[in-house]
């Protein structure tokens, strides 16, 4: 009788496959390793042996001579020779192998089907051959641990392939080369310079790809300038509409078609008419079957699971033979539909879906649809789905089965269908839209929560239909900076972009948490100050391509030519190694450089000033919140030529903004807190230390305004300068009206006093005039007020001009701005008595 040796990737896989192909009749032997025990059994006339390893069982190492980080040349990592050696950990592994390939005549490997389980492949039969050379080696290839997929193995037994291997060997060789000259060049040359600094500064292939994805959004951020844009807002009742026009950026524009808008619909007695009234069906197909990149991204957005722990989550499952290989790219399934529907019948008494899953098997003529087809298979392994019915309970490993069986009966339930009605109406020459939609049925939303559909209710419009709305409004908004990337967004881009695989990617992600690079803040994956420092001075050598994703993604491709025969692992890291080795020479040869541009982010050690970072004294810590990343700020003092100035600072951030002189004034911030309406920094209380009186800034806008601010020479921005919606914001509009008849140098602005809001000239002090050249003359006479601005309701009426002004500049700029400056609204319930006024007013050009 002949021997079979079986090795499986893990214990929990070896003991499974026993139990199956012996009917549970296996017995348990102990071996040298006591994690890795021995399955006794006979299959069809084999005596079977099964046992296990622990992952990969080698790893790659430097020669002796090369482990002094301080001792070895940098550049001579990129040429030195690479040994492969069991790790020391693991010889009683390799010791229980090389004892059981001394009885076996033919060894069958059950390692994990992709690439780095093909590698693992290799180890075996390196060790295995070591002590019985004769042996016939087979490859077993499966995607689930269920009776059917191992049977179908063991009959369909192959050979390993070598390329694949050798594609795992190319990458393991390329990152171990880079990552250690470069780490070692980060490490020896700069951790013991500055102050906080981990012991070790990493550095990899995969790593800085990942964290330059998080410090482009950051510079993003930090280089976003606010900028204003104006909307119709129409509503009738319940109902709001949305304009066909959109977005609108320029505030002169967006006036004067608000102004005409409301001029036409005066003409119609301020009423809307309804012109289009469609009606359809509409359709929300169920989503493709599931890869492991789209895994990691909906555990992580719906169920707040990071993508390593899914990872680990699923591996678990699949252990268990609950779920299938949880590391594949198919999205398209290729099983019949019988053998769907009899996957789905395993989950008839899940207490979850059991009716679901039981309604789909009674009727599958009405609630069973084949599954979409997805752009992607890997040939090796099938959408990940559940192979086992399970009570999950509520702990992270059930919520994540669940998401998979949920998933499953999604993809192959009939669409969700609702009826929709889409309205036009007309207003004043302007068309504004809205839609109603029933929900006729939920299909495979139903058994699926993550995504929603709503039914939302409108009145019965019918066409020709005329009614008045109810609120007619212009309105500012400002555009914001873009948010941190949250897990979901990375990996979206470490897809696309082609960083890691599938199987990488959750582990990538890790990693840069780890090394200190990147942090969590809730769901958003923040930079640190280390991570910033580290991008920006690869950034100011001009290395950004170690930041970029383009340089690891061609190494990808290569690695995918390896396993596809079309280059060699030789050609591959040769060329890969030439490329790195010539950007290390560039940083090698600017290492100062580096150090001056890390100096503007680190805190150098010892207490030397270095960089904005550095030189300040902390006043008092948790003061005023950030309004980027929301974490508290510092209040600094910091000197330099002798003077002192004070700043907020935030460590996370890595930025400064300037305050006022804290020595003649106390800052204090505002209890309760209260958030700038612009940007959302905590605002801060300045008060004169012998005056006692006080003012309102924002550490952000008081050095970065608001782009409708007129600073003048001043330059700083302060809280009753503004004009926003805030209960700090005491300003009026501050608006250029025209260029002053009189002085023919400034602008006429509106501005605010001590008497309210004015029509001044820019210069001081004002100019009374009462002739003006030919465009007209302002009647204005010098301070007198005009009514104030605050109120929401309020209808400004300018000063008039006389003269030949029908076609000329002061018409054009006085007809933007008559009526809701610097966007202010005009409710509904003013528009006929407006409406009224203007037509007083028609005879009298402008």
């Amino acid at each position: 009788m002949s021997t079979w040796l079986h090795v499986a990737e893990k214990p929990s896989v070896a003991k499974e496959v026993a139990n199956v192909l012996s009917g549970g009749r296996c017995r348990t032997t102990h071996s040298q390793s006591k994690y890795n025990p021995v399955f006794e059994f006979q299959f069809e006339g084999h005596a079977m042996l099964m046992t296990s390893v622990a992952g990969h069982l080698m790893e790659d190492e430097f020669p002796p001579h090369t482990k002094s980080w301080t001792g070895f040349p940098f550049q001579g990592l990129f040429s030195a020779k690479i040994t492969k050696s069991v790790k020391t950990e693991l010889q009683p592994i390799k010791q229980n192998l090389e004892r059981l390939a001394k009885r076996a005549s033919t060894l069958v490997l059950w390692l994990d089907c992709d690439r780095e389980g093909e590698n693992i492949c290799f180890e075996v039969i390196q060790v295995a051959a070591a002590q019985n050379s004769r042996l016939d080696v087979k490859r077993a290839r499966f995607s689930a641990l269920t009776a059917r997929d191992l049977f179908h193995a063991m009959r369909s037994l192959t050979l390993p392939d070598r390329r694949l291997s050798e594609a795992v060997e190319a990458r393991q060789e390329m990152d171990l080369r880079v990552g250690a000259a470069f780490t070692r060049f980060q490490t020896v040359k700069f951790k013991d310079s500055f102050e906080g600094m981990p012991k070790v500064l990493s550095f990899g292939p995969c790593q800085f790809p990942t964290l330059g994805f998080l410090v482009r959004r950051h510079w993003e951020q930090q280089g976003f300038v606010p900028e204003d844009y104006f909307t119709f807002r129409f509503e009738h009742n319940s109902t709001r509409f949305s304009s066909r026009r959109g977005n609108m950026y320029d505030q002169a524009a967006a006036t004067l078609l608000y102004d005409d808008m409301l001029e036409a619909a005066a003409d119609t007695e301020d009423a809307a008419d309804v012109l289009q009234v469609n009606q359809r069906p509409s359709r929300r197909r169920p989503p493709v079957p599931l890869a492991t990149v789209v895994l990691q991204k909906l555990a992580s957005t719906f169920l707040h699971i990071p993508s390593e722990r899914c990872m680990t989550l699923a591996e678990s499952l699949y252990q268990e033979g609950l779920l299938s290989y949880p590391r594949t790219e198919t999205d398209s399934f290729s099983f019949t539909d019988s053998e769907l529907l009899e996957l789905a019948r395993a989950h008839t008494d899940n207490p979850q879906v059991g009716a679901f899953a039981q309604a789909m098997v009674q009727s599958p003529q009405d609630r069973f649809r084949t599954p979409l087809r997805g752009g992607h298979d890997d040939k090796a392994h099938p959408p990940i789905h559940p192979t086992k019915a399970w009570r999950a309970g509520d702990d992270d490993k059930g919520k994540l089965y669940m998401l998979v069986v949920r998933h499953f009966l999604a993809c192959l339930s009939p669409d969700a269908v609702a009826a929709t009605t889409a309205v036009v109406v007309g207003f004043g020459g302007e068309e504004f839209t809205t839609s109603g939609t029933t929900v006729v049925s939920h299909g495979w939303m139903e058994v699926y929560p993550y995504e929603r559909w709503h039914s939302t209710c409108i009145p019965n419009y019918q066409q020709g239909d005329r009614f008045v709305p109810s609120v007619v409004l212009l309105e500012r908004h400002r555009t914001a900076a873009p948010p941190h990337l949250t897990e979901t967004n990375l990996i979206s881009l470490m897809d696309s972009n082609g960083i890691g695989t599938d199987a990488t990617i959750a582990q990538h992600i890790k990693t840069v948490l780890d090394r200190e690079y990147v942090r969590r803040e809730g769901q958003s994956l923040v930079p640190t100050t280390l991570g910033i420092a580290l991008a920006s001075a690869y950034d100011v050598l001009g290395l950004t391509s170690l930041l970029q994703p383009q340089l690891r993604a061609q190494m990808e491709l290569a690695m995918a030519d390896i396993a596809s025969g079309a280059a060699t692992k030789e050609q591959v890291v040769e060329a890969a190694v030439r490329l790195y080795r010539d950007i290390f020479d560039r940083l090698a040869s600017s290492a100062g450089q580096f150090h001056d541009a890390l100096k503007q982010h680190l805190r150098p050690a010892g207490g030397a000033a270095g960089g904005a970072a550095a030189a300040a004294t902390v006043v008092q810590r948790d003061f005023a919140l950030c309004g980027r990343c929301g974490a508290p700020m510092e209040l600094v003092q910091r000197t330099e030529g002798g003077f002192a100035t004070w700043s907020a600072r935030c460590g996370a951030c890595a930025a400064l903004h300037r305050l006022p002189n804290g020595a003649t004034n106390a800052l204090e911030v505002l209890r309760p807190p209260v958030r700038c309406a612009l940007c959302g920094f905590g605002a801060i209380r300045v008060t004169h230390r012998e005056k006692q009186t006080s003012y309102t800034v924002c550490p952000c806008c008081f050095t970065h305004p608001p782009a409708a601010a007129d600073l003048e020479a001043v330059g700083e921005f302060r809280c009753f300068q503004c004009t926003a919606d805030c209960p700090l914001a005491t300003g009026a509009a501050n608006v250029a009206i025209m260029r002053c008849v009189a002085c023919q140098q400034s602008d006429l602005r509106l501005r605010v006093s001590a008497l309210g809001a004015a029509l001044l000239c820019r210069g001081y002090p004002p100019v009374r005039h009462e002739r003006g050249p030919a465009q007209g003359v302002v009647r204005e006479a010098g301070r007198r007020a005009l009514p104030q601005l605050r109120g929401r309701h309020a209808h400004l009426r300018l000063p008039r001009c006389t003269g030949r002004a029908r076609d000329g500049p002061c018409r054009d700029r006085l007809r933007e701005l008559r009526r809701a400056p610097e966007g202010l609204h005009l409710r509904r319930r003013d528009t006929r008595r407006a409406a009224a006024t203007r037509r007083r007013r028609r005879p009298t050009p402008y």
